[in-house]
C-alpha cells in the first residue's frame, strides 16, 4: 500500500520530530487505538491540517498562541490512551482543552458520538471554538506533492 509504505518512510525521516518518532505506521495505528486494519481512518485523519498527534500541552499551546487568532484549534493525541485532545485558542488568549474518547470505531465527545474526528470537529465546532486549523502540521508532508513533502524523502 503506497501510504503504509510512505508513513514508514516519513515516520523514519529526520523531518519526523525524533522525540515523538514512531518507527512505523502500526506504531500510528497504535497510538491512535486502533485496530491494524484502520488504516484508512488513520489516512483520513492525517490529512487534515488541524491533525498534529504527538505533540505536548505545551507544544501545542505554544502553536496556538503563536497563530494569535481566537478560534484556531488542532487536534492531538490524549495522555490517556486511545483518546484525543482539541486543544484552540478562546478570545482571552488561553488555551481550552477538549477530550474526545473513543468507543469502538466511533469518536465521542460528551454525550454525542460520531464515525470520525473530521465529523466531530463539524458538527461540534461552536462548543468546541474550533474555526480555524492551527497550520504546520508535521504529517501534512505526507500528502504534500511538493518537494518540501514527503517526496524528498523517499529513494529514487
Amino acid at each position: 500500500m503506497i501510504l503504509s509504505s510512505g508513513l514508514d518512510h516519513f515516520c523514519r525521516s529526520q523531518a519526523f520530530s525524533k522525540r515523538h518518532a514512531h518507527s512505523t505506521t502500526d506504531e500510528i495505528v497504535t497510538s491512535a487505538n486502533l485496530k491494524a486494519d484502520s488504516l484508512p481512518q488513520v489516512e483520513e485523519m492525517l490529512r487534515h491540517d488541524w491533525f498534529h498527534g504527538d505533540v505536548t500541552t505545551a507544544e501545542a499551546e505554544r502553536m496556538l498562541l503563536t497563530s494569535n487568532q481566537p478560534g484556531t484549534f488542532l487536534v492531538r493525541f490524549s495522555s490517556q490512551p486511545g483518546a484525543f485532545t482539541v486543544s484552540s485558542l478562546s478570545r482571552d488568549r488561553t488555551i481550552k482543552m477538549f477530550r474526545i474518547t473513543r468507543k469502538g470505531t466511533e469518536f465521542c465527545f460528551g454525550d454525542h458520538t460520531f464515525a470520525s474526528l473530521a465529523e466531530l470537529l463539524a458538527k461540534m465546532r461552536d462548543q468546541l471554538r474550533a474555526y480555524y486549523p492551527c497550520p504546520n502540521s508535521k504529517y501534512r508532508y505526507i500528502f504534500d506533492p511538493k518537494p518540501s513533502g514527503l517526496a524528498q524523502y523517499m529513494a529514487p
